[in-house]
């Protein structure tokens, strides 16, 4: 069996993920803003409301999240999996999504060239046996404006599990079947975790993973069955981008990679920041351990425009909108049965708390004092950050209101996004 044949068979055994909820950022073409605004785009680049969209490795429910999310776009959400495309397109059918086209295909067989506006891989490449093959395959996709949105396994979150892993592939036989590597994994965690003699590096891992072994089976074979894996850390994934013909335009959550959010050290904090920026990522990687956040990059084509950053006039220019928070759509059993709203935050105390969503992912937690809720209102129907400031500048001051509006801008807390003018 080919490496490729032994992922098709993993994910046909474990349709991955197993479907729990798919989310919808409100209002319409706020995620689009927040794509537009971390890649830095300007007016007359600002990626169209019909853009094509290419999911390579789609999953079970990603395509639905990104067609809901971006409802004009033109989307082609490919895998390998049959099982799992099925159920992708099962989701999409029930939730009245019309504007994805489903294929089954390998992302190292793709032959698109300049096809797309955006290529999404996420937990994708990191199966291939050359995830170069895979990442070079989205960089060719890409139109000439493109742009790449790539999850890899960070190294950090996958090593505890790497000795349980290797462990349960000595263990296992010839012949025997998905459900039988599974039971034997099950039995290998309660043997490890329930000795006393037993000191597992991956203990709360693996715990974890026992305690998820009867309600999500796939998450359980996808961390400790899966037969092909590639991890990387900050270097190796930057390398990887550059081998690919990509360049780096932002983390999805840039946030995430400041020092600061972490540590209260402040002469660290500064130490870091005189490092050039891989390096201050490399630190913030070293230093926050499991903790440290998921390898979720926007990258463009290397002879893509660089695009510098916003001067403070664009930023007063912006047409900007709130976030109205998500709409979710809850999935048992593979049918959708109920629907949830959360909003954009909580009120807890003085503080506004809450997670940023894009189209897929984990999303950013962020605490800000409640004072701010004035001022996130005043963007409750689209206007320029320039007429906000103006309107609101006597009561909070000019210069204190524009640090606190680009706090809450897409690469910090994600509250607010800029929308294309009409």
């Amino acid at each position: 069996m080919s490496s490729f044949d032994a992922v098709e068979a993993q994910y046909d055994a474990f349709p991955y993920p197993q479907p729990s909820v798919v989310a919808q950022q409100l209002p319409a073409g706020f995620a689009r803003g927040v794509l537009n605004f971390l890649t830095r785009r300007r007016l007359e680049d600002w990626f169209p409301a019909s853009m094509r969209i290419w999911i390579a490795g789609c999953g079970t429910q990603q395509a639905s999240m990104w067609a809901l999310c971006y409802p004009e776009a033109e989307i082609v959400a490919t895998d390998l999996s049959d099982g799992v495309l099925d159920i992708a397109r099962s989701l999409a059918a029930q939730l009245g999504v019309d504007n994805v086209l489903f294929e089954k295909q390998n992302i190292a067989d793709a032959a698109y060239e300049a096809e797309f506006d955006l290529a999404v891989s996420t937990g994708v490449i990191h199966h291939m046996p050359d995830p170069l093959v895979g990442a070079t395959s989205l960089s060719r996709s890409l139109k000439p404006n493109g742009a790449a949105i790539v999850m890899v396994y960070n190294e950090m979150h996958r090593r505890a599990l790497v000795p349980f892993r290797s462990a349960h592939q000595l263990l296992s036989q010839d012949g025997e079947s998905a459900d039988q590597r599974y039971q034997l994994a099950s039995t290998m965690l309660d043997a490890v975790l329930d000795a006393p003699r037993c000191a597992p590096i991956g203990r709360p891992s693996l715990t974890g993973l026992r305690n998820a072994r009867d309600h999500d089976r796939p998450f359980v074979a996808d961390a400790l069955l899966h037969p092909l894996e590639h991890t990387y850390d900050v270097s190796g994934l930057f390398d990887l981008l550059d081998s690919a013909g990509l360049r780096y335009a932002s983390w999805l959550h840039p946030a995430a990679w400041d020092l600061s959010r972490y540590l209260t050290d402040e002469p660290l904090i500064a130490r870091c920041e005189a490092l050039d920026p891989i390096d201050q990522w490399r630190v913030v990687h070293a230093l926050t351990g499991v903790g440290s956040p998921m390898f979720e990059v926007i990258a463009e084509r290397r002879e893509a425009p660089i695009r510098p950053p916003y001067s403070l006039d664009e930023v007063l220019a912006l047409q900007v909108v709130r976030s109205n928070g998500v709409q979710g759509f809850g999935i048992e059993h593979e049918k959708v049965t109920k629907t949830g709203f959360t909003p954009p935050y909580e009120i807890e105390g003085a503080m506004l708390k809450g997670t940023a969503r894009v189209a897929f992912g984990p999303g950013n937690d962020f605490a800000v004092p409640v004072a701010a809720r004035e001022v996130i209102d005043a963007f409750a129907t689209e206007r320029s950050v320039g007429e906000v400031v103006d309107a609101l500048s006597s009561k909070f001051g000019r210069q204190d209101l524009i640090e606190l509006i680009a706090n809450l801008l897409p690469s910090q807390v994600g509250l607010l996004s800029p929308l294309h003018p009409a």
